[in-house]
């Protein structure tokens, strides 16, 4: 299937109504049994909500409302004294999400020395810092709570954190521990991820195999891998169709950055 058979995939595709019990994220499942995330990648295999869900979802609309600062401060305040590894990998998400609003709230059309670029630069690297942060505290408690008790969950967290962190061999490492449950949906779209982030030949395809599963995630990691192929246009014209239809901070993140090149190079 070319890639305008995937944008035909995109608008036959109806919302469900899911939201993930991590991150609190509405989650837009093409498929029953593929149903991951687009704000932070968990498995979301049924509606029922977790106990952090209330806590981010007031996030989630100042983000959406573009108050940086307010959801920044919220986030502070929810992981000062967390122990929970599911609810420090959510944050670790979530700042990075913030990272990416104030690098993308850059102007170099001002005029004179552009303070608020500066501000913006020194914001967007603080909460990558702050990103960082989450995600190795989270990897820490998680794997001192898989000592005493092994949790798939847990372990696909730690390999989703070892993703963002780009530490890929580490990353791998987790990979081949996973063991194949019986109808498992997690260790397939792991080894997608892992193959796009490793930017191994074949990627593509790999990230084909699971759209043509009904893998909504997998649309925007197939867009990753056109961009990569230097294939721009069939990039944004995936990701210009994908983001009215999902929201997904990712998506819309990478669609400008694309938008950016093609305007460099018709310069």
């Amino acid at each position: 299937m070319e890639y305008s058979g995937y944008l035909r995939l995109i608008s036959r595709k109806r919302p469900a109504l899911h939201r993930c019990a991590s991150c609190a994220s509405p989650v837009f499942i093409g498929s029953p049994a593929e149903g991951f995330c687009q704000f932070c990648e968990s498995y979301v295999p049924h509606t029922k909500e977790g106990a952090g869900t209330s806590k981010f979802a007031e996030i989630h609309s100042m983000l959406d409302a573009h108050k940086t600062e307010e959801a920044r401060n919220s986030l502070d305040a929810i992981t000062a004294h967390s122990s929970d590894p599911t609810l420090l990998f959510a944050a670790a998400h979530f700042y990075r999400i913030i990272s990416d609003y104030r690098y993308y709230d850059l102007d170099y059309s001002r005029k004179g020395f552009m303070e608020e670029n500066s501000s913006n630069i020194y914001a967007s690297l603080e909460m990558t810092s702050k990103s960082k942060e989450m995600f190795y505290k989270s990897l820490k408690l998680a794997s001192d709570l898989m000592k005493d008790s092994p949790s798939e969950q847990l372990l696909y967290m730690n390999f989703i954190s070892y993703i963002r962190l780009r530490r890929v061999t580490d990353a791998g490492r987790v990979l081949f521990s996973m063991k194949p449950s019986r109808n498992d949906r997690i260790l397939p779209y792991a080894h997608m991820l892992y193959w796009v982030e490793a930017e191994k030949p074949g990627a593509r395809k790999e990230a084909i195999a699971m759209v043509e599963k009904g893998n909504v995630n997998a649309i925007y990691h197939l867009a990753r891998c056109y961009a990569r192929e230097k294939k721009l246009a069939e990039a944004k014209g995936i990701l210009e169709r994908l983001t009215m239809k999902v929201r997904m901070p990712d998506a819309v993140f990478l669609l400008h950055r694309i938008d950016r090149l093609l305007e460099e190079t018709r310069l």
